[in-house]
């Protein structure tokens, strides 16, 4: 909820909130109803993961006639000023696709968690975050391009969507803000970081934490999937890509609570990814074991 609560703060008189209830059963709609009854509510009946849920507020949303979606995950909060910001940037740029503001960490309050992003599809290993987990000094000033945007936080254009498409819905979660960017960059169009504008972002709490196993599958298919798919290579060149793949996602499983599931389910994503599987994961398969 604290996500509305600072919604409902926004300085920007045409805001219209979608909510989409991607499945919830723990009393979330009653919440929404009672404490933020001038939402628009979409209960989807089940969980149809991040790109599909997004898309469907997404539709919603240009159906309703918006210039601009802001893509927003529900464990973040964001300035009073986020819209004017993201808004004022994007009407500048005619190639935006998308628009990103500076995202923190919830806790600390002033430690960077997405200053923009590279992304190289010929890689096993795009690094983090430009900026991740670094004290805001000023360093990261004015508008300027970046690989790829971030789905906790992204502004986009409408003439952007209907030129790029919506998420892809095959991914279900993560890796489908890369393949957007990718898509629309394929026609184009530029991704933009507006650091005036700013969100805080609790970080994958739906998913249960960055080093969670929900996390490692997906992270770890998705991402061989969107590699081979902009950028495919044969032969040696393919295998040491996926080894790459395997490796960065394992290596990940040193920070987690359960470090044998969390590489089972690294192990598990990868097969998935080369065999060509994607979708929803039957959820027993990636649960943590505590």
């Amino acid at each position: 909820m604290n996500c509305l609560c600072s919604l409902d703060r926004v300085k920007w008189e045409r805001l219209t909130v979608i909510v989409v209830d991607n499945g919830s059963t723990d009393g979330t709609v009653d919440c929404v109803r009672k404490a933020h009854g001038d939402a628009r509510l979409i209960r989807t009946g089940a969980n149809l993961g991040f790109a599909e849920g997004n898309n469907v507020g997404i539709r919603a949303a240009l159906s309703l006639g918006a210039d601009y979606v802001l893509v927003l995950n529900n464990d973040t909060t964001v300035a009073e000023d986020v819209v004017s910001e993201l808004v004022s940037a994007a009407s500048e740029l005619s190639d935006a696709a998308a628009v990103c503001p500076m995202i923190y960490f919830a806790e600390p309050a002033d430690v960077i968690w997405y200053a923009g992003a590279t992304f190289d599809p010929a890689r096993s290993h795009s690094g983090r975050m430009t900026g991740y987990r670094e004290l805001d000094r000023g360093q990261y000033s004015g508008v300027r391009r970046v690989d790829r945007a971030v789905g906790a936080a992204m502004l986009v254009p409408r003439r952007a969507i209907e030129t790029t498409g919506l998420f892809d819905e095959e991914l279900f979660l993560y890796y489908e803000d890369v393949e957007w960017s990718l898509r629309a960059q394929a026609h184009g169009l530029s991704v933009y970081l507006a650091p005036t504008a700013k969100i805080w972002h609790s970080v994958s709490a739906a998913a249960g934490g960055e080093e969670s196993l929900v996390s490692a599958y997906y992270g770890t298919r998705n991402h061989l999937c969107v590699l081979e798919r902009y950028r495919p290579l044969k032969g040696r060149a393919r295998r040491r890509r996926r080894t790459g793949v395997l490796l960065v996602h394992a290596a990940a499983a040193r920070r987690s609570r359960a470090p044998i599931p969390y590489l089972r389910a690294v192990a598990s994503g990868w097969r998935d990814a080369a065999r060509g599987h994607l979708g929803r994961r039957p959820q027993p398969a990636v649960r943590d074991s505590r």
